[in-house]
């Protein structure tokens, strides 16, 4: 997914291991090792709509957009050039936020059903 099609309907998910002070402003943090090693993968997520993803690595983004398609999540794409594009772009930041829990992780609150 490019920057410029990014809607207000997309859901924006931050994988990074190495997260900085930004994210893209509305982005929710997940720890990637966490979205690939969750069985079954249930997140607070539409299953059809738009989910642009981005990481520090390509490899962690393709990794983690598979595991999201493979759960049912078929609006997962990659966002090409990540938050640098989103900045070069001008679009907005915001402080970075804290990481999400995966549902069912210990601690999350949610038990998986």
């Amino acid at each position: 997914m490019q920057v410029h099609e990014v809607s207000a309907t997309t859901e924006i998910l931050d994988v990074r291991h190495h997260s900085g002070k930004h994210q893209i402003r509305g982005a929710v943090r997940y720890d990637p090792k966490a979205l690939l090693d969750a069985d079954p993968l249930v997140l607070p997520l539409t299953h059809d709509g738009p989910i642009a993803v981005y990481a520090d690595s390509d490899d962690t983004v393709r990794a983690v957009v598979a595991r999201l398609k493979s759960s049912g999540y078929g609006g997962a794409t990659p966002l090409e050039g990540g938050i640098d594009a989103w900045q070069d772009a001008g679009l907005p930041l915001e402080e970075i936020t804290q990481e999400q829990p995966v549902p069912g992780e210990p601690g999350a609150g949610m038990k998986r059903l």
